[in-house]
């Protein structure tokens, strides 16, 4: 262990891990800081799926899903957007998934999950993706011990299932190729603040 990081990741739900994995992936040295000791937060309780349009996912199951499409549905629905925000979302999230997808621990598959709205530019049966389950027998140790289980099972006091899907899934597969990579994981450390110096943090 180390007490230089290039990247300090605080929190670990599922833009926390992928921002973490893909730092470490391009040779960043990379920690990721958690208040408690389980890692995937909110979004471990949750289904896991991910509205990333325009992908190689929706594409392989045939779903009638662009760019274009997914722009007029944003636009319909969104107050006042930030248009530069929301063009770099729809130009790099086909990135990103072909880029997640890449490593061999990071699979998804489309399911129906209808969109809220009815406005232009929906898919009928969504085009929202999800990571495909996976078995905690499959993964390393470590990873199965970290990943938080479902919410019910959580308050209960109870472990996970031996089938992790939906936020589990999505926690499990991103962590495993986050520590894969060389990553580092700190449990129960809470963060209170930054010490900077200059225009780093120190």
């Amino acid at each position: 262990m180390t007490d230089e990081y290039d990247v300090v990741v605080v929190g670990s739900g599922g833009g926390a891990l992928t921002g973490a994995f893909l730092a470490q992936k391009a040779g960043l040295a990379t920690v990721v800081v958690e208040k408690t000791a389980l890692l995937g937060g909110t979004s471990a309780y949750s289904g896991g799926a991910c509205w990333l349009p325009g992908s190689q996912v929706q594409q392989r199951a045939g779903i009638p899903d662009s760019t274009g499409s997914a722009r007029d549905y944003l636009v319909a629905i969104l107050v006042d957007p930030d248009e530069t925000k929301v063009e770099a979302f729809l130009a790099h999230a086909p990135d990103l998934v072909a880029e997640l997808e890449a490593d061999d621990a990071i699979d998804f598959e489309w399911l129906p999950f209808p969109e809220y709205y009815d406005a232009p530019g929906r898919v009928p049966f969504g085009r929202s993706i999800q990571p495909t389950n996976v078995k905690r027998a499959d993964l390393p140790q470590r990873v199965g011990e970290l990943v938080r289980p479902p919410v019910e099972r959580d308050r209960a006091g109870e472990g996970g299932r031996n089938t992790l899907s939906g936020g589990q899934a999505l926690i499990a597969r991103l962590l495993d190729g986050f520590l894969r990579e060389g990553g580092t994981v700190l449990t129960d450390l809470p963060v209170t603040g930054f010490v900077v110096d200059g225009d780093r943090v120190a």
